[in-house]
């Protein structure tokens, strides 16, 4: 069974991810990416909900958008250095 949980952003929608991590991937990566016509996405706040309750875990978004950066990064330079020509 998957620990699904879910997280609110502050571009008010609810998002379900394995973590805080797919959470902000998919944010940043995905749903921000393909808004049509939408200029400076930014996501003021990140906190995960707990199903039925008013209480919320605020999380640290802009730490773990700066590692996913860098992870593509580093993703990007393995494939230019393994270009084959």
């Amino acid at each position: 069974m998957s620990e699904e949980k879910r997280y609110r952003f502050q571009v008010q929608f609810d998002i379900y991810a394995d973590s805080d991590k797919q959470a902000v991937d998919l944010v940043v990566n995905d749903i921000l990416y393909n808004i049509p016509n939408s200029q400076n996405e930014i996501i003021t706040y990140m906190a995960e909900n707990y199903f039925a309750s008013l209480n919320s875990r605020v999380i640290d978004f802009e730490s773990i958008e700066l590692e996913l950066e860098k992870e593509l990064e580093k993703r990007l330079k393995d494939v230019q250095e393994n270009l084959p020509f």
